[in-house]
């Protein structure tokens, strides 16, 4: 598969899902690929595919230039194919003024960050296509399967019963985590039982808790994990507490348009305010 510079740049706006179906075992699978040019040799599989595409997709030219080659290069490995485009706007109440906007990263603005955040949080996981599937693996544009493992990373999550997989964690930067440990501590105080699974699993508030409503966090970024390569049960992130929670997070565009609030920070904290986090390295147990 052969792209061009311009075709670099349409194919981050696009995600390739890789659907696995083996009757033999007692769970399904997909494997989510952030696409990018070097991700071209990963495309020969013999895996039915489904292409999500937004943003710049927008103009008729361009998509339709870059589908004829995709359907070139991926017809003749892939056994069913899908095209499903995701309408990609600014949410009601965000201008399309970066002045009045006034983002705290104004050189990102937009940004592929800020579409993925709804686009990995709600419709990845609430997707018709995804209905039937147990897990998912997500593999961002640095992220690589660069040879042949020795298991099945997806057996293990179903084994040991695991409903969240990741790399490694480590605080998000201050300046895109702005209000988000005093929007965790309210929602926290709102729900009892939130309250209790954050206690459960160690939670831990910078300065002490009672700062965080009338301080902030003291320039403190809240956990996040590295979630550019993750493996999640779908199940689990669907239950209604959890929609619930992700719902409110959205409620705001502010918070991911103009404060930038990221996935991988409100991933780490709705790991540990609906599940079990606790004594297992690089994964959550139900």
């Amino acid at each position: 598969m052969s792209l061009t510079k311009s075709h670099l740049r349409l194919l981050t706006a696009t995600a390739l899902i890789f659907l696995a179906h083996d009757q033999s075992i007692p769970y399904t699978a997909a494997i989510i690929y952030l696409a990018s040019v070097r991700r071209s040799a990963e495309l020969v599989r013999q895996w039915p595919i489904i292409l999500f595409h937004t943003g710049d997709f927008d103009y008729a030219g361009p998509r339709s230039e870059l589908l004829a080659r995709l359907e070139t290069s991926l017809s003749k490995v892939a056994t069913t194919q899908a095209r499903l485009y995701l309408h990609w706007s600014l949410p009601e109440g965000i201008p399309d003024n970066i002045t009045l906007v006034d983002p705290v990263q104004a050189g990102s603005w937009p940004g592929k960050l800020s579409s993925n955040v709804r686009f990995l949080r709600c419709q990845y996981i609430s997707h018709p296509a995804l209905k039937g599937y147990t897990y998912y693996l997500r593999l961002d544009t640095d992220s690589f399967i660069e040879a042949p493992l020795c298991y099945d990373p997806f057996e293990v999550m179903h084994v040991r019963k695991r409903i969240y997989g990741y790399r490694a964690a480590g605080p998000d930067a201050p300046d895109v985590t702005l209000g988000m440990w005093a929007f965790v501590d309210g929602y926290a105080r709102s729900h009892p039982e939130v309250e209790k699974r954050l206690q459960m699993n160690g939670w831990k508030w910078p300065d002490g808790r009672d700062t965080v409503q009338s301080q902030g966090a003291s320039g403190a970024g809240l956990p996040s994990y590295y979630n550019n390569f993750e493996i999640v049960k779908l199940e689990a992130f669907r239950r209604p507490d959890v929609h619930k929670w992700l719902t409110e997070v959205m409620r705001d565009p502010e918070r991911v348009y103009k404060y930038r609030w990221g996935d991988a920070p409100i991933r780490y904290a709705t790991v540990h305010m609906f599940f079990n986090a606790t004594g297992i390295p690089n994964s959550s147990v139900e």
